[in-house]
């Protein structure tokens, strides 16, 4: 439901993926992600490290939307 590319119009934020890993979900294949709840995770990269992600507006079991620390990211589907 989350895995997938998500973009961000800003030149300054860009894209993201969110790929499976191990068994776990990455954010850009690198930074794990430790879930906080069924669709809110932390980026566990660091103990101590405040950044979060959380997956809205679930469509067809794919999440469409995904807020990143307070920024809006959508889903972008490759053809």
């Amino acid at each position: 439901a989350f895995v997938g590319h998500y973009r961000n119009d800003s030149p300054w934020m860009g894209s993201l993926r969110v790929v499976p890993l191990k068994g776990k979900l990455r954010m850009d294949g690198l930074l794990p992600l430790e879930a906080i709840d069924s669709d809110t995770f932390r980026l566990a990269d660091k103990p101590q490290n405040p950044e979060w992600i959380a997956f809205l507006d679930v469509v067809n079991g794919k999440a469409m939307h995904l807020k990143f620390s307070g920024e809006d990211y959508w889903r972008v589907e490759s053809k």
